[in-house]
């Protein structure tokens, strides 16, 4: 039976043996140009400073597509690309804990913070690419697994304490890490002295509190602060668990334009956005991340320290990371273009590779 006529002229095939064959597409590192294809292992990425970064999560190994086509995510947590124990948990400073841990069980220690209503899985993109490093991630008091304190307010001073013990429990070359509120709570560890880490990095670090700030950020933290204190009072849990919460969390600091890369996001913090303990202490946590910032402690940090920054970041503009930098004795900033205050989920690889060349320097 004859092909119809689109299907004969895709059918047909060069006849003599000098005529071109059509070029056929390889895969996975099988040498396609680096400016058309980017392969997706789950690695680093390589990306040079400046360039597009690595966005998101890695697709399934084998999986070649052009640039600026979204990465496939694959099954599970696709940005998790080195081992993970099993979770921990121990007592820090009479606090509960639970603990994970990232990478080379012999590696060079890096503590890990998470930011507000944020757990380990969060930073857990960053973390499993610190290659040659032991990452210890743990769920802050409150949040993700971990029982809220017993003993202690959940603000600045309380989490500094109990981070200071699980820094002098890692011993005294470990890194120090913190994300946004996590940020906060590193710089104010460093600056007590009591446990000096080696060096200090600071992913989006607050550099200004959020409820001086003006415009659109500042109506938008007033209403937030508005909403979880009379959720708090009127014992409305279920509205500072649910999902539109989370969605306009995602809405308020993505950035990427990556579609598969926001929805990514986007479950990621329907996922564990409303995996706070109770509400009293998230509202003590809120407030306190609300009216803190780095500022305030950067004089009193000697060791090196690494800023690390969104060139769109709203809730850290960069205006701020500048005049941050300047407060510290030995601090470098680097700013990442067209990155928001999620660099952790948008840049991991390119955040992990600008902290192993900053602690390898």
């Amino acid at each position: 039976m004859a092909l119809p006529a689109r299907r004969r002229r895709r059918a047909r095939r060069p006849a003599g043996p000098g005529a071109r064959r059509p070029r056929r597409r390889r895969c996975a590192g099988g040498g396609e140009p680096a400016d058309r294809v980017r392969a997706l292992a789950g690695g680093d990425g390589g990306h040079l400073r400046g360039a597009v970064p690595d966005e998101g999560p890695p697709g399934r190994p084998g999986t070649c597509v052009p640039l600026g086509a979204p990465c496939p995510p694959a099954r599970g947590h696709p940005a998790v690309t080195a081992t993970l124990t099993p979770a921990l948990e121990r007592p820090v400073d009479g606090a509960r804990t639970v603990v994970h841990t990232f990478g080379d069980p012999d590696g060079a220690p890096v503590l890990a913070l998470h930011g507000l209503r944020g757990s380990h899985h969060g930073l857990a993109p960053l973390a499993s690419r610190l290659t040659g490093h032991r990452v210890v991630v743990p769920d802050l008091p409150g949040f993700g697994a971990s029982p809220p304190f017993t003993d202690r307010a959940h603000d600045v001073d309380g989490y500094a304490r109990w981070a200071s013990a699980l820094l002098a429990d890692l011993g005294p070359d470990t890194v120090l890490l913190g994300h946004s509120f996590g940020s906060i709570v590193a710089a104010a560890v460093c600056a007590a002295a009591a446990t000096t880490p080696r060096a200090l990095v600071l992913v989006n670090p607050i550099a200004e509190p959020a409820s001086g700030a003006g415009g659109i950020t500042g109506l938008g933290t007033a209403a937030t602060a508005l909403l979880h204190s009379g959720a708090a009072r009127l014992g409305l849990d279920g509205v500072l668990r649910h999902r539109l919460l989370a969605d306009a969390a995602t809405v308020s600091m993505t950035t990427t334009r990556d579609p598969l890369l926001r929805h990514w996001i986007s479950d990621e913090h329907r996922a564990h956005f409303g995996t706070f303990a109770t509400t009293a202490s998230l509202l003590e946590c809120f407030r306190a991340a609300g009216s803190g910032s780095v500022r305030p402690w950067a004089p009193r940090i000697t060791v090196p320290t690494l800023l690390l920054a969104g060139a769109r970041d709203r809730v850290a503009p960069p205006a701020g990371q500048h005049a941050l930098a300047a407060a510290f004795a030995d601090a470098r900033l680097v700013l990442l273009p067209r990155t928001g205050h999620l660099v952790h989920y948008e840049a991991p690889a390119w955040a992990a590779r600008e902290i192993r060349g900053f602690l390898h320097r």
